[in-house]
């Protein structure tokens, strides 16, 4: 009976939030496939070169939503974003999500360098320098 628990556990730790929340809202269903019958989907897995690339055109993406956008639009898989997050160099949680770790994805690479220029854009004001004649030593 453990091993059945284990097996649900990983197969909802392997769906996107979107996924698990369909499911949670009756959109969608769980459903057993015998193995002997299973048709497996081919998965094209990304290559270090497609990695390379992905990353280049997130580092050039000037707002969030474009990156997010980007992202979506490649169709990784969750096993694909972690690729990314390794060469990023961006820590995730085994129980994160696709959609989780997009968003880590999308933070540490955009939204860093959009707080970065935030912070040299703003210029820091200061008054004249204050005389406190009253202090002694």
């Amino acid at each position: 009976m453990a091993k059945i628990y284990r097996l649900f556990a990983q197969t909802l730790s392997e769906m996107s939030d979107e996924e698990f929340h369909d499911l949670l809202e009756g959109k969608g269903k769980l459903k057993f496939v015998p193995g002997n019958k299973a048709v497996k989907e081919k998965v094209e897995k990304v290559s270090s070169a497609e990695v390379g690339y992905i990353v280049e055109k997130l580092l050039i993406a000037d707002t969030r939503e474009m990156a997010r956008e980007y992202l979506v639009e490649q169709h990784l898989s969750k096993n694909d974003l972690i690729k990314l997050t390794v060469v990023l160099d961006i820590f995730v949680n085994k129980s994160d999500g696709k959609d989780k770790i997009m968003e880590k994805i999308v933070e540490s690479t955009v939204g860093a360098r959009i707080r970065s220029k935030a912070i040299k854009d703003t210029q820091i004001r200061t008054g004249p320098a204050r005389k406190n004649n009253n202090i002694k030593v």
